[in-house]
């Protein structure tokens, strides 16, 4: 049962941001529990950003061959 004081059109912007939140973090869980990205050392701005953009491509990489190899489902 849905609050009184949300319309159905707030709950469906906030189900739309929820499941745009969802696969953003998936990706952030894969890059610091998988590689070990837990936190960012100072020592030069360029290859923070360097690291991080290439984690992100591999997480990337990583949740599209997931995606491709699952297990297809017919209802037929």
């Amino acid at each position: 049962m849905r609050p009184s004081w949300l319309s159905a059109e707030r709950i469906a912007d906030e189900k739309l941001l929820s499941s745009i939140r969802c696969k953003v973090e998936h990706a952030f869980h894969r890059i610091k529990v998988q590689f070990g990205y837990k936190k960012v050392r100072y020592r030069g701005l360029a290859k923070n950003t360097a690291r991080l953009t290439m984690l992100a491509s591999i997480a990337n990489m990583f949740i599209g061959n997931c995606f491709e190899n699952r297990t297809k489902v017919s209802f037929v």
